[in-house]
């Protein structure tokens, strides 16, 4: 209806993308970012549907440009240390921008998994727990906190502990194969 309205190419993208018609989506969020490149919506959205679609590296140079628009907003440098992390890639840089997110907003849950989780990706499995600890004392109803602090207890060679905790995790997400696995190999 509206072909040059950015508004409703980006809304049309974020419908596409909840149906999991990822590809068709990424068509919409590239012709609403032309239309209107400096939008944050619109270019941080397009780089996590790249990141989803596993286009890693439109992913990164979608995020970098979000990142000239807004250097130091705090959602944008988390989920892209994030998604950095998650792939194992340029952990240094995601460390950096991860601890900027940090220190924007300290008492984020997901901002301070997502450096610890860096720091467990970097095998600093003590500054690890630390940050993980952190995040699921503000919020122990998130599967993939547990999950991580899970993980990190499992670095750490305590299995009693990494065990516990992913048996909480499973609670919250009872469909995960994942987490399964992971008690099942190792009660």
């Amino acid at each position: 209806l509206a072909p040059d309205d950015y508004r409703m190419n980006f809304s049309y993208a974020l419908t596409l993308q909840r149906l999991n018609e990822l590809s068709e989506a990424i068509k919409y969020y590239e012709k609403a970012m032309w239309l209107n490149p400096n939008d944050l919506s619109v270019v941080s959205s397009l780089a996590l549907a790249y990141n989803s679609n596993r286009q890693y590296k439109e992913s990164n140079e979608t995020y970098d440009k979000a990142l000239q628009i807004d250097p130091d907003n705090a959602l944008l440098l988390n989920n892209y240390a994030y998604n950095l992390s998650t792939r194992g890639e340029n952990l240094k840089k995601a460390e950096e921008m991860s601890r900027r997110a940090v220190n924007k907003e300290p008492g984020n849950p997901s901002y301070l998994d997502t450096y610890g989780w860096i720091l467990y990706m970097m095998k600093d499995y003590k500054s690890a727990l630390e940050y993980i600890e952190r995040a699921v004392s503000i919020n122990a109803s998130n599967a993939v906190l547990l999950d991580h602090l899970g993980d990190v207890h499992f670095a750490l060679k305590d299995k009693e502990k990494a065990v516990y905790f992913w048996k909480k995790a499973l609670e919250l997400s009872p469909e995960s194969q994942e987490i399964k696995s992971k008690i099942q190999v190792n009660e």
